[in-house]
């Protein structure tokens, strides 16, 4: 497995490979620090792991720092510079891991498990798809796939165990939910349904959301299989 660097111009949209990560397995998603570390999760069957590299902006080289042992099956990677945060779909938990001051992570600052379910049988057990911060970082939300439901944390970067719930909401049984962003001016939010291809517009503030409307990306007389993604 390989993940490439870009140089993008994002008023032209053109592209220029600029260098490459050899990846010793499945890996996830990536989450750039400060354009000096980035952070990736790997999948295998018998190890899941989250690791740092040094990253040179100027000539795109990077450097593996170290590694850490993830929850099963890590599938999404956040990071404020200060903590690592993972989605761990296979384990239903989310890890929190510190970060020193060259970028390397620490140990394991904070696990924390969903224990949910739902209708549909790739639903036996929570599956957290995602986690993301809130526009001023104060928030972080997980969306579990396995229980239908999106979690509130209040987050605290510096404290030793970050991660507070505050509360939940579920969506519609059955619906697996995948992954969420935020409207560019943060009061909005939009949510994809893995199993039914709906999204989800909710208004957000004050880390509350308020569910606005629900548009399909299907026609009423799609036959095929939906498999809505990020």
């Amino acid at each position: 497995m390989r993940s490439h660097i870009y140089d993008f111009n994002a008023k032209t949209a053109d592209t220029k490979p600029l260098g490459i990560i050899k990846n010793p397995a499945d890996q996830g998603y990536l989450a750039l620090s400060n354009n000096k570390t980035i952070y990736s999760t790997y999948m295998l069957k018998d190890k899941s792991a989250v690791t740092a590299y040094s990253f040179n902006n100027s000539t795109a080289e990077s450097k593996m720092i170290n590694q850490l042992p993830a929850g099963t099956n890590p599938c999404y990677i956040i990071t404020d510079g200060i903590n690592v945060i993972t989605a761990n779909y296979g384990g239903g938990n989310i890890n929190v891991y510190g970060i020193a001051n060259d970028g390397s992570l620490q140990n394991e600052k904070q696990l924390l498990q969903h224990t949910g379910k739902g209708p549909d049988p790739r639903q036996t057990s929570a599956h957290a798809h995602q986690v993301v911060f809130s526009p001023h970082k104060d928030y972080v939300f997980a969306v579990d796939l396995g229980e239908d439901k999106i979690y509130t944390y209040h987050y605290n970067a510096k404290a030793n165990k970050p991660l507070t719930f505050k509360t939940s909401i579920s969506t519609d049984p059955g619906s697996g939910p995948r992954h969420l962003t935020f409207s560019p001016n943060g009061k909005f939010v939009y949510l994809v349904h893995e199993f039914t291809g709906i999204i989800n517009v909710y208004s957000y503030s004050d880390s509350n959301l308020s569910l606005l409307q629900k548009t399909a990306t299907t026609s009423t007389d799609f036959k095929g299989k939906i498999d809505g993604a990020a």
